[in-house]
């Protein structure tokens, strides 16, 4: 079914982007079925993060964490932040859960979110990834915290020659590099877990002209080959050598919120209106995936079109759900490739 969907997409509204030419994804498939079903609405407490464990429990930050089984799908309240917010998740094994959050500082659960304790408070914490090897990287203000597998502080590092912002996006690739984005547009690898750092974005400044590039949310994704992806505002970039060569893959003057990965390696991009917002009134733009034969985006927003995609996340078990600015959590209902 997927295929026949795809191939439809494909031949009708299929559009190959060029950043070199500047083009905005403009066309979307006609499908009438509806791809999205709707499973969840949090009222005014809007989804920041989604996380899916591979024991089948579905996560949602915002200002309060709510948890259901994947195959019943009833939310509940776990965790009231008061006064923080969800910046990430960490979903380890045996139930074990790390958040990052602003204002409220670190917290971990040991029972898959049912009780939480708190690491550092009173601090503002962005992405999380974690080694093999059990050592976990935090991204904060003006400094990347690291800590060993027992939660307990190693180190607060301080990239050299960085700019004085906020780490916010952190991935761990295959094999235990440490990337790191820093605003005002910088991407940093370590290759010995946190003891040195190269940037790794000289080559993306230079194409686009400015060493400011990365989104408020500055998203980044890393696939099973451990290929980089950064939203820009001028487009969705992919290096397949730790930065030595940046290709523009399209998607160049919307406003791309989310990247996710499957096992596959396909990509998959949630998209908010565009970044002029006087061309065309900041119309919603929904959801993408990049079909690396064709080096083309397939518009799968179906009857998601016109709503405000704020993220995006693929499960273990590559299902892939999506989160509105409308406070609205929605599956697709069809098996990825």
């Amino acid at each position: 079914m997927i295929m026949k969907i795809l191939s439809l997409t494909i031949f009708l509204a299929l559009l190959i982007v060029s950043c070199d030419k500047n083009k905005d994804v403009i066309g979307f498939n006609d499908l009438e079925e509806n791809l999205w079903v709707e499973i969840a609405h949090f009222g005014d407490d809007i989804p920041t993060k989604l996380a899916i464990s591979e024991d089948g429990y579905i996560f949602v930050g915002g200002s309060d964490i709510y948890r259901s089984k994947t195959d019943t799908v009833f939310f509940q309240k776990v965790f009231d932040l008061g006064a923080g917010r969800v910046n990430d998740f960490l979903i380890l094994p045996n139930g074990k859960i790390l958040i990052s959050t602003e204002n409220i500082g670190l917290y971990h659960s040991e029972d898959n979110g049912i009780n939480w304790q708190m690491i550092v408070e009173w601090a503002y914490y962005y992405g999380i990834d974690m080694q093999q090897s059990g050592f976990i990287f935090i991204g904060g203000e003006r400094t990347v915290m690291k800590l060993d597998k027992n939660y307990q502080i190693l180190d607060n590092i301080l990239i050299p020659h960085s700019p004085a912002g906020l780490y916010k996006s952190v991935k761990v690739n295959s094999q235990g590099y440490v990337l790191v984005t820093c605003e005002p547009g910088a991407l940093y690898l370590s290759t010995n877990d946190g003891t040195s750092w190269e940037k790794i974005s000289l080559a993306l400044d230079t194409l686009l002209q400015s060493t400011v590039w990365l989104h408020d949310d500055y998203t980044m994704a890393v696939d099973s080959d451990d290929n980089i992806f950064l939203a820009t505002p001028r487009g969705v970039y992919m290096t397949s050598n730790l930065g030595g060569h940046w290709l523009c893959l399209g998607l160049d003057s919307i406003y791309v919120t989310s990247l996710a990965c499957d096992s596959k390696g396909n990509v998959y991009a949630a998209a908010f209106g565009d970044n002029y917002s006087q061309i065309n009134g900041g119309e919603p733009k929904g959801i993408f995936f990049y079909q690396k034969e064709n080096q083309a985006w397939i518009d799968i927003s179906s009857n998601l079109r016109r709503i405000n995609a704020h993220g995006l996340t693929v499960s273990p078990t590559d299902e892939l759900y999506v989160f509105t600015r409308e406070a609205k959590l929605y599956k697709f209902q069809q098996p990825l490739l």
